[in-house]
């Protein structure tokens, strides 16, 4: 805010640079909420969802990744001729 007081021709300046600052500060804490919600039902998705299990035995991989590859593959398992007990990439292969 120092800088922004030295280097405006008004008061005016001052004022809508304060006001923006403010909109972009309540846009991020809103951004931020939102983001916080998603992870909690993508959280609840990935634990409460059978089809995942199996991915979230790979320790290496996150709720995001699993829910993606839940995306990805399972949708794709359809069409399989059969249920199959491999993990599904494998069926494909």
């Amino acid at each position: 805010m120092r800088l922004a007081q030295g280097s405006g021709s008004s008061g005016r300046v001052l004022s809508g640079r304060a006001s923006s600052l403010h909109i972009l500060c309540d846009q991020l804490e809103h951004t931020q909420a939102n983001l916080r919600r998603l992870e909690e039902e993508l959280e609840q998705f990935v634990h409460t969802d059978p089809a995942t299990r199996g991915l979230q035995q790979i320790a290496e991989l996150g709720p995001k990744t699993v829910a993606v590859l839940r995306a990805e593959t399972f949708e794709k398992s359809i069409a399989l001729p059969a249920p199959t007990r491999q993990w599904p990439m494998q069926a494909w292969m």
